[in-house]
């Protein structure tokens, strides 16, 4: 069925025609808005002029990554992720970690700054990295709209002094002497090891985060079943810590015994001894610092060192070691797995040119669908004196690290290994997730404030480089629902001028409305323009009922497509000079180019009708930088940092979104998670189900 277009008319034409309801949208009925007497109406808020209907924050962040000397580590991939609840620096379970933020690494002095678009309702974000030999994860609060963090570092602080030493041990197995109340060893080496970004690189080659051990390296699970140290001589053994990956407390010891003599049970084993309490990150629950270092002792030959791990074996609230939930055993044959294929615990890898021998565990059962195998939910190295006491021949060798395009990003976390351009995705407002713009579009007159006559999912991946600049930007847009007869386009609009932009490709151009120069963007525009599709029905037909399209609950459903676009640009764009995504969306109203549609307080672009501004109920006022506000302070557009459930037609959004008035009122600092499906937030019978 052929959709009936609105013509382009004289601007007094068409409102003529608006306000005798020829629109199919009816706009100036707003009789619905008094039926709920417990819900003021709009038009009767009190909102203060500053109020520009954000539900985001501009939030700046400055990082700092160290190593364990406190020098700068250059080049550490770093990722910002949403936090959903959690206590400051408490252990993060994966249920307070939300989607991710942003992704980019740190500079070549080590430091990572950047401005970021985040929930409004956000008050703390989580900082982390995948990076082996640093805290994964850490909550950090937002202050002042800034974030500042210090990840990894140098140990500062003495263990010991001539007063007020904490001095705690275990009954339930040997100690190496006492420790303090987050389990740090105080027989800890007075100088620990350094440990360097090249042996940091290698370390994550052979453990990589999040990746099964058995996938990515299978070797290192075939062959030997032997993960010991066989001493053929004399020597001192050392253990030093190099990363926890693991939620919870894990404890690490040794046992040791005669060449020849193994224990064919855990129950023969009298000598087991704690190395550390508490494998735990400072910061995580713990007080270690990378290449914190203990002496284990002087070994005859022929002795054999076997390890072991107390799965959330510290307990913080007596500062012992339990018997915690199980016991991992570098004899595979104790560990409690029935499957023998899944038992092992451990991997004992020697690096030659350092003579040292990586060990890590991982230390959930193997056999359940939580414990991801990647073996580095605690990382050591042992070192001895001589090395060549140590039988190296059933030892696996690890891993060197690769950069395959020479970029300066390893490839394990290079999200465009083979392209010396490109190194990271940035999705906003997350991986994973959506963002909503909603308008009304009978501008400069009032609406009926169901914000549905344009519903537009997005979604920003700005594409960037070892120097976190963008050199690609990927758009996706989903177009829900039309509650209007127009036909609009949509677009944005970049603070860059045009020239700047190589090329775009992508997006709907059927009605040849829109005037395209050679690399994508409107002609005519002072700063670089993206148009996305030039008429929503184009994109999202009319199902031949009902008011537009998806906005009326019996009529039939349109299921939308996904529109994507890809914008390079001519050399690499700062970050800060793109500002934050959604940047400057907005609609072009039944393809009348002069009559544009923005945020509250974004400006029009150049080839807007400014004549237009202060006409009907729009206030604009372009001198004071005022825009797109009623007389009432009311918007014509919302941006929502996630899909918005969004008003059936005829419903404005405060009464479908009951907390929108108190948090409109309160200048966004009552209910900022207004629209989230949170009990008592949603009148449902309101909102558009399909």
């Amino acid at each position: 069925m052929e959709i009936m277009r609105i013509m382009k008319l004289p601007f007094l034409l068409i409102f003529a025609a608006i306000l005798i309801n020829l629109s199919s949208c009816k706009k100036e009925d707003t009789s619905f808005l008094t039926n709920n007497n417990a819900i003021t109406p709009l038009e009767d808020l009190v909102i203060a002029p500053s109020f520009e209907f954000k539900t985001t924050q501009d939030i700046s962040i400055n990082i700092s990554v160290l190593n364990n000397q406190g020098f700068p580590l250059p080049f550490t991939p770093i990722k910002i992720y949403q936090s959903n609840i959690g206590e400051y620096n408490d252990v993060l379970t994966e249920e307070e970690i939300g989607a991710v933020l942003f992704s980019g690494a740190s500079n070549s002095l080590g430091v990572l700054q950047v401005t970021i678009s985040v929930p409004s309702a956000l008050t703390e974000i989580v900082v982390g990295t995948e990076y082996v030999g640093l805290i994964d994860r850490t909550l950090v609060p937002i202050i002042g709209g800034q974030v500042d963090q210090i990840i990894g570092g140098k140990r500062t602080s003495q263990l010991k002094s001539s007063t007020n030493i904490e001095e705690y041990t275990t009954t339930n197995y040997n100690s190496l002497g006492t420790w303090n109340s987050l389990g740090v060893p105080n027989y800890l080496m007075s100088v620990g090891d350094v440990v360097d970004q090249d042996l940091m690189n290698d370390v994550n080659a052979s453990l990589p985060e999040g990746i099964a051990l058995p996938i990515s390296h299978p070797d290192y699970f075939t062959g030997t079943n032997d993960f010991a140290l066989h001493l053929t001589d004399s020597c001192d053994v050392w253990i030093t810590f190099v990363h926890e990956g693991a939620g919870w407390k894990n404890s690490l010891g040794f046992y040791t015994y005669p060449e020849g003599s193994a224990p064919t049970s855990a129950s023969q084993i009298t000598n087991l001894t704690i190395i550390f309490p508490n494998t735990s990150f400072n910061g995580s629950g713990g007080g270690l610092y990378t290449g914190d270092k203990v002496h284990l002792g002087v070994f005859g030959p022929g002795t054999v060192v076997e390890w072991f791990m107390v799965a959330q074996g510290w307990n913080s609230s007596t500062a012992t070691v339990g018997t915690g939930a199980y016991t991992h055993y570098s004899q595979t044959g104790f560990n409690v797995e029935a499957n023998p294929t899944l038992k092992q615990h451990n991997v004992l890898l020697y690096d030659e040119t350092r003579e040292l021998i990586l060990l890590a565990f991982e230390d959930i059962r193997r056999d359940i669908t939580s414990c991801d195998q990647d073996f580095n939910d605690a990382v050591y190295y042992a070192t001895a004196n001589p090395i060549t006491a140590v039988s190296t021949t059933n030892l696996k060798t690890m891993d060197t690290s690769e950069d395959t395009d020479e970029d300066g990003v390893s490839d394990l976390f290079d999200d465009y290994p083979n392209d010396p351009n490109k190194a990271f995705d940035n999705f906003f407002p997350a991986e994973g997730q959506f963002g909503t713009l909603a308008f009304e579009d009978l501008w400069p007159t009032k609406g009926d404030y169901d914000f549905n006559d344009i519903v537009i999912d997005y979604q920003f991946n700005l594409i960037t480089n070892i120097n976190n600049q963008v050199v690609e930007m990927k758009n996706a847009y989903v177009l829900r629902a039309m509650g209007a007869g127009f036909h609009n386009s949509f677009g944005i609009e970049l603070p860059i001028s045009p020239t700047e932009v190589v090329s775009v490709t992508g997006g709907n151009f059927s009605s040849n409305f829109i005037t395209r120069s050679t690399n994508g963007t409107e002609s005519g525009q002072t700063k670089a323009v993206i148009i996305a599709f030039e008429d929503g029905y184009d994109v999202l037909a009319y199902p031949g009922t009902g008011i537009g399209v998806n906005t009326t609950s019996n009529a039939p459903y349109v299921t939308p497509d996904t529109l994507r676009q890809t914008i390079e640009f001519t050399s690499s764009v700062l970050l800060s000079d793109l500002g934050t995504a959604p940047f400057n969306p907005f609609i072009i109203i039944n393809q009348n180019r002069g009559y544009e549609v923005h945020l509250a307080g974004n400006p029009p672009t150049s080839l807007a009708n400014q004549n237009l501004f202060g006409q009907y109920q729009d206030d604009s006022n372009p001198s004071i930088g005022r825009y797109y506000k009623t007389v009432n302070e009311l918007p014509f557009a919302i941006n929502i940092p996630e899909s918005l459930d969004y008003p059936s037609e005829k419903n404005a959004v405060n009464t479908a979104h009951v907390k929108f008035n108190n948090w409109a009122e309160s200048s966004g600092s009552l209910f900022p998670d207004w629209y989230l499906p949170s009990p008592g937030y949603r009148d449902a019978l309101k909102i558009y189900n399909n």
